[in-house]
């Protein structure tokens, strides 16, 4: 997976769609995966393993924030819903950074309200995952604290994760 880009759902000639792609950088072409389970725009992704992508959230055709989680199997080319379900506070955000942060989890903050406002404080998520169990149970816990000076309009749209470093992107503006 360390050399493709993966495109997943978002809105295609108007619709929103669950189509999913994927650029092979050495074979410098698109290739085309199996389709989400649901229609969704602006979801949130995470690399995991060397084996999977993770979807959270994302907007549906009706303009409601999505909460379920799946998981994208590249080596079989098929998704699976997790029986997890997105913490109760997150329940409107969309668009959270997403990264993993060990073996088993993903660290889950930020993000924006489905009116588009970022939250007034930052919370981070863990998902713990346990990819012994069948059923692809996963559990998601909050984080004992807010996290300091992180308030505002992070998304995924806004940070970078990289070689185990978070790089965020902030809105500069710039008078003469």
């Amino acid at each position: 997976m360390s050399k493709n880009l993966f495109v997943i759902g978002g809105v295609v000639n108007g619709e929103i769609s669950g189509h999913c792609e994927r650029y092979d950088i050495l074979a410098n072409q698109w290739i085309t995966l199996a389709p989400m389970p649901r229609k969704l725009r602006q979801v949130s992704v995470c690399a995991f393993n060397g084996a999977y992508v993770y979807r959270f959230f994302g907007i549906d055709s009706g303009n409601n924030v999505d909460t379920s989680i799946e998981r994208y199997d590249a080596l079989r080319d098929k998704w699976t819903t997790l029986n997890a379900r997105i913490h109760p506070n997150l329940k409107d955000v969309y668009l959270p950074v997403c990264t993993q942060i060990n073996s088993d989890c993903i660290f889950i903050f930020g993000g924006v309200n489905i009116n588009g406002f970022p939250p007034k404080f930052c919370k981070g998520y863990v998902l713990k995952i346990d990819e012994k169990r069948e059923n692809n149970a996963a559990e998601m816990s909050e984080t004992k604290n807010f996290i300091p000076s992180l308030a505002g309009s992070f998304t995924q749209n806004s940070t970078l994760c990289h070689a185990g470093e978070i790089l965020f992107l902030r809105e500069s503006k710039i008078s003469f």
